[in-house]
């Protein structure tokens, strides 16, 4: 995995206002879902269009179990389960659909998977140190 060396601005903490240095992962995007037909394809004997099927028949079954509140074993992947955030409230009365604040769904890795990233190698390609300017829910690079 290629990684780069950044810096940012603490917000908390001891250091608040320093700067501090860190390594993160250099964002390439996403892998696109061409991407892994064409996996598909050149892994089997399938056409492009028997690959799409597959893939989404696959995701309507997944979609339709986990819909239901059923945990979705994916094979090598890894298991996908759904779940619920509540609030709590005072009476058994007042415990209803509405007090769920968040619908979700965890994901869970393989153990084999999670060992593969475990020994991934690691390098830092840039010598050139860029700032993070950190937003709520984004972020963007500047150069220092």
């Amino acid at each position: 995995m290629d990684m780069q060396i950044v810096w940012l601005k603490m917000a908390i903490g001891a250091k608040k206002g320093q700067k501090q240095y860190t390594i993160h992962r250099v964002n390439y995007g996403n892998t696109t879902h061409e991407a892994i037909l064409e996996g598909v394809q050149a892994a089997s004997t399938f056409s492009a269009a028997d690959s799409e099927l597959i893939i989404r028949h696959f995701a309507d079954v997944v979609e339709e179990k986990l819909s239901s509140g059923h945990p979705v074993d994916l094979g090598p992947l890894g298991t996908l389960h759904p779940n619920i955030t509540a609030k709590s409230v005072d009476t058994k009365e007042q415990c209803t659909a509405k007090t769920i604040t968040n619908k979700g769904i965890t994901y869970y890795p393989r153990a084999e998977l999670t060992e593969a990233l475990s020994k991934m190698s690691l390098r830092v390609i840039n010598s050139e140190v860029r700032g993070r300017k950190h937003k709520k829910k984004t972020s963007e690079s500047d150069e220092e």
